[in-house]
């Protein structure tokens, strides 16, 4: 049985292989660097989640979310934004009810995980 792929936008290679190795028991993990990277992976791919950290090198992660939106809608995909300073991201979570996740908090092997099965229950119903 295939695992359900995930999506990680992280321009910092270290956080892309704690995300890869945190994921990788239960769920198939792609990553990318850049919006562009992102976007073109969200349009090949068929993803149950796509985590974006919010502040990319030169780029906000929200640009994913704001460009793929009607894709991530239409297929069911869960988003998600990681951040290290929630007030920075905060707006954009209230505006679009996306979840976040603060790192260090929500980055451990005992809840990420089932924080992604919450968000891909919530969004496929």
């Amino acid at each position: 049985m295939e695992k359900p792929k995930v999506l990680v936008v992280d321009d910092a290679e270290i956080m892309r292989q704690i995300f890869q190795e945190l994921l990788a028991d239960d769920f198939d993990v792609m990553v990318a660097e850049t919006v562009n990277e992102a976007l073109q992976i969200i349009e090949a791919e068929p993803l149950v989640v796509v985590i974006v950290d919010w502040i990319l090198r030169g780029e906000c992660g929200g640009e994913v979310y704001q460009i793929a939106h009607a894709e991530l809608v239409a297929r069911k995909i869960a988003f998600m934004v990681v951040t290290g300073d929630q007030a920075l991201a905060s707006d954009f979570s209230r505006e679009t009810g996306v979840r976040m996740l603060l790192k260090p908090e929500n980055i451990n092997l005992h809840t990420l995980p089932g924080i992604l099965r919450e968000e891909i229950a919530k969004v496929r119903g």
